[in-house]
């Protein structure tokens, strides 16, 4: 059976989610759940391939509407940026979002 409501990534969420706050840009913040994908990126070039760990995680969009890039997400005492626009996934329910570690 395949997942057709938001309701539906409830218990997803529940179980593998991880407590996070989303500051969007000139907003105010917000408490997430984000899910992390362990996902990992690849590129190939002059005939080598080079594969890029990521900080891939899916959110939902019902707790985040509009995420864009270089909004700030932070999980435990580490501060992340969006950086690269966020994709929607799910038919609409999830974004995967591609965070990078602020210095």
């Amino acid at each position: 059976m395949a997942l057709a409501r938001a309701a539906d990534f409830a218990g997803i969420f529940r179980d593998a989610g991880v407590a996070a706050l989303y500051t969007p840009a000139g907003g105010d913040p917000a408490a997430v759940t984000l899910i992390p994908s362990g996902e990992q990126a690849s590129a190939g070039a002059f005939g080598q391939e080079f594969v890029q760990a990521q900080d891939l995680y899916l959110a939902r969009v019902s707790e985040m509407p509009s995420p864009a890039e270089g909004d700030a997400v932070t999980i435990g005492a580490t501060v992340y940026r969006i950086q690269s626009p966020p994709r929607a996934a799910a038919r609409g329910f999830l974004w995967w979002l591609n965070l990078a570690e602020t210095s």
